[in-house]
């Protein structure tokens, strides 16, 4: 959903950390994406990158579950950003 967002407004980043910048400087630095939320974003990047890469990592629902009402909170900012052009 980020990387729609950046794409949206005519932006492109080849990495996952590219993509952590690119929100933080164009959306974030213009108060466009809350701090809180890019904190969240990058907090649940590093969630997924241990998932991925680390041996004998148990993501269970009581890691998920806290995490539902910024995510939905994360995505209505997105869309409404998405659906919304704005001058960046």
């Amino acid at each position: 959903m980020t990387t729609a967002l950046l794409i949206s407004h005519e932006l492109t980043a080849s990495t996952h950390a590219g993509v952590i910048r690119m929100l933080g400087m164009h959306f974030v630095m213009k108060g466009k994406v809350s701090s809180e939320l890019n904190k969240f974003y990058v907090q649940l990047f590093e969630m997924r990158q241990r998932g991925d890469y680390d041996d004998y990592i148990q993501i269970g629902s009581e890691d998920v579950l806290p995490l539902v009402s910024l995510v939905e909170k994360y995505m209505t900012t997105v869309e409404a950003l998405i659906r919304t052009k704005i001058q960046l």
